[in-house]
């Protein structure tokens, strides 16, 4: 998974992790999320909730760009996760 950030910065979300990325931001007004298959990193992704959900971080609109060629129900409670976290 890569993120972009800022002036498109990309990170490799495998290489670094997710904790020092997210070190000195608090609010995103919009997350894209692309890659070869987003959903692959599904262990990244529940980090990200966990994140929003303790309220060290703040996403407006996250934004996933995939062919859903993964995916399972872990992934659809990621997603209605986000859903919830996010309203």
């Amino acid at each position: 998974m890569n993120i972009v950030r800022g002036d498109k910065k990309v990170v490799n979300m495998k290489k670094i992790p997710m904790d020092n990325v997210f070190r000195d931001i608090t609010s995103i007004s919009e997350l894209l999320l692309t890659g070869g298959e987003v959903f692959i990193t599904i262990n990244e992704l529940e980090h990200l909730c966990d994140l929003m959900e303790s309220g060290s971080l703040s996403i407006n609109k996250i934004s996933i760009i995939t062919n859903a060629t993964v995916l399972g129900s872990r992934t659809l409670q990621v997603l209605k996760r986000f859903s919830l976290i996010s309203n």
